[in-house]
């Protein structure tokens, strides 16, 4: 079995000045940043809900061992005391995995729709 080069090649490469003048390289290149800075954004709200989520947690755990008498009293971050002290147990639960929806939500609609202009 015999093999023969090929004398013409369908490939030709650009030019430096087709390729620097090229709108759509450029158009291209943007977009390509844009949506890499998007996601990056995206995994970057997610850390911090599930770091809001893991607080919950541990409020939901420390303030239930109150609810049940099984300590005389813990430390919490203020404003989730203040709830307790006002409204009792589930909303002071359930401020921080609220928050972390919110959070996870505009990322979610970030991603989809784009920063605003004001974030930018």
């Amino acid at each position: 079995m015999s093999v023969a080069r090929k004398e013409h090649s369908t490939f030709q490469q650009p030019s430096m000045d087709q390729t620097l003048s090229s709108p759509t390289s450029s158009d291209q290149l943007s977009a390509g940043r844009s949506v890499q800075a998007a996601h990056e954004s995206f995994a970057t709200s997610i850390l911090r809900a599930l770091a809001v989520f893991g607080l919950g947690g541990w409020f939901y755990y420390d303030l239930s061992r109150l609810e049940s008498g099984e300590i005389e009293s813990t430390r919490v971050w203020a404003p989730i005391a203040m709830l307790y002290d006002t409204l009792g147990f589930w909303p002071a639960v359930c401020l921080l995995p609220a928050v972390g929806c919110f959070i996870v939500y505009k990322a979610s609609s970030n991603l989809v729709t784009g920063p605003s202009p004001e974030t930018v």
